[in-house]
């Protein structure tokens, strides 16, 4: 249905302009999430079918999205994000998963999360908790402790 469909369909149900206005600004809010899941989805869906995450790189993510790498950028500059900010999600909820489920040596996590070595690691996991990767780990005995580090 077209706007102009619903705005002559609203006129009919003596809606005043403030409403219809209202009910527009809805619709449209709807729309722009619906979009939104739309590039960024595809994105987060492509990292989470790679195991490796170093193999996730920008240019393969466009590959896999049958578009250049410009044309990926711009997509998700439209949806207020970019491919740095969603490999970051995933991460951290990679990150979550090995810490909650015993897998403590930071080595380990370095691989699983992509990061070629485990010191870029230790300096992210600083930089999204600020508290060391050590720290944490002794911490990580009482699941609520580790669930305030971890942001769940």
């Amino acid at each position: 249905m077209s706007y102009k469909a619903i705005i002559e369909h609203l006129k009919t149900d003596n809606l005043s302009i403030e409403e219809i206005d209202s009910i527009l600004n809805h619709i449209h809010l709807i729309q722009s999430r619906a979009f939104k899941r739309g590039t960024t989805s595809k994105a987060r869906v492509f990292l989470k079918q790679n195991k490796h995450l170093d193999e996730a790189s920008y240019p393969a993510l466009a590959r896999h999205l049958n578009m250049s790498e410009r044309t990926l950028y711009r997509r998700l500059e439209k949806e207020n994000t970019s491919f740095r900010e969603i490999l970051e999600e995933e991460r951290k909820s990679r990150c979550r998963f090995c810490i909650k489920n015993g897998v403590l040596s930071g080595t380990e996590i370095s691989e699983a999360l992509g990061f070629s070595e485990p010191s870029y690691f230790y300096k992210f996991f600083k930089k999204w908790t600020g508290k060391s990767f050590r720290e944490a780990k002794l911490l990580a005995i009482n699941d609520r402790e580790i669930g305030k580090i971890l942001h769940t």
